[in-house]
């Protein structure tokens, strides 16, 4: 029974320690949010014009990453937030081609390096769980620290119209000891006889994954706006993609053929030309009687049958709207 006890004990120990960390579970819980949205049908280059400085401050802290490492990792919590067909890095603007992308993201960062505020609010439980287990108590969150990583960027057609501009920023970030130290350190030898919040920081690895958390917060940000506000903005500089079947990107299925049905709404002109093209195959769509909406044009398409590949099918819609080029990828994975 006593066994028994402390096993309850202990377990109820490690579910308040795990409920502490208020920054940690509110940016887990914004990107599952944001993951849960379906992406936007689109081919989405990313590229990075300007970074903040990785110099370090007085107590060590630094932003590790330079303009490649942020365009880096912000493509990968981009693609892993789901926020497109496809996201993906380039060297700058220029260098996109209209075969490769559909938006291009241009982004400025800028910021400065990381501040130690203090214990967390799950200090405490980290206290007891390293009492009781020692081990338990460096898995918890115990440090809080202050990032400054400022976000902003445009959104454009790759060849023509400027749809929008969109920001993200970190703001307060919760470390646990694992986080901030290593075992191969003299640090480690802090931790038997101190609890965590009490030991010191290897100023570099506290400082990657400070930048890792700051970065993250800033991409869910960003890929939010993306996907609850791209195809808005767009309608009102340009023109916008309405998918009507599949109802959202991103459909997954497991039959050999898919149903496509869209609509393109532009502002100023109709569509005088479209093109679909799938595997490399290109196909011209006769265009339908332009139905017209409030404040613009109207072109609706379908539905027509797609045949399905197993694996990612990207089928890419091209327009011509007033001598522009308009174009979005629509991604429908069939599972084998």
């Amino acid at each position: 029974m006593r066994k028994l006890a402390a096993l309850i004990a202990l377990c109820s120990i490690a579910a308040l320690a795990s409920c502490a960390s208020a920054p940690r579970v509110a940016a887990e819980r914004n990107a599952e949010i944001v993951r849960a949205l379906p992406p936007v049908a689109c081919r989405l280059a990313l590229t990075v014009s300007e970074a903040p400085s990785t110099t370090a401050d007085a107590s060590g802290l630094r932003l590790t990453k330079d303009a490649v490492g942020l365009r880096d990792a912000i493509v990968a919590h981009l693609a892993r937030l789901n926020t497109a067909s496809v996201v993906f890095g380039v060297a700058d603007r220029a260098s996109v081609k209209p075969s490769e992308a559909d938006i291009v993201l241009d982004l400025r960062v800028a910021g400065s390096p990381p501040k130690h505020q203090g214990r967390s609010s799950g200090w405490w439980s980290s206290g007891l769980l390293w009492l009781v287990t020692w081990i338990g108590g460096l898995l918890t969150d115990d440090s809080t620290y202050t990032t400054d990583l400022a976000v902003t960027g445009s959104l454009a057609q790759v060849d023509s119209a400027l749809i929008g501009s969109t920001t993200g920023r970190s703001g307060e970030v919760d470390l646990k000891y694992w986080d901030r130290n290593s075992v191969a350190s003299w640090r480690f030898l802090q931790s038997l006889v101190l609890p965590p919040f009490w030991t010191s920081d290897d100023p570099e690895i506290t400082s990657e994954a400070l930048t890792d958390q700051a970065t993250l917060a800033a991409s869910v940000q960003l890929a939010d706006h993306v996907k609850r506000r791209l195809e808005e903005d767009a309608a009102k500089s340009f023109g916008r993609l309405v998918l009507l079947e599949p109802s959202s990107n991103g459909l997954i299925t497991d039959q050999a053929q898919a149903r496509l049905h869209f609509a393109i709404e532009s502002k100023d002109s109709p569509v005088t030309s479209l093109l679909l093209t799938q595997a490399g195959k290109r196909t011209e769509i006769q265009l339908p009687e332009d139905t017209g909406v409030p404040g613009g044009f109207r072109c609706e398409v379908g539905p027509v049958e797609v045949a399905l590949r197993p694996g990612d099918n990207m089928i890419q819609i091209e327009a011509n709207i007033g001598g522009r080029r308009f174009a979005r990828t629509v991604l429908i994975r069939r599972q084998s």
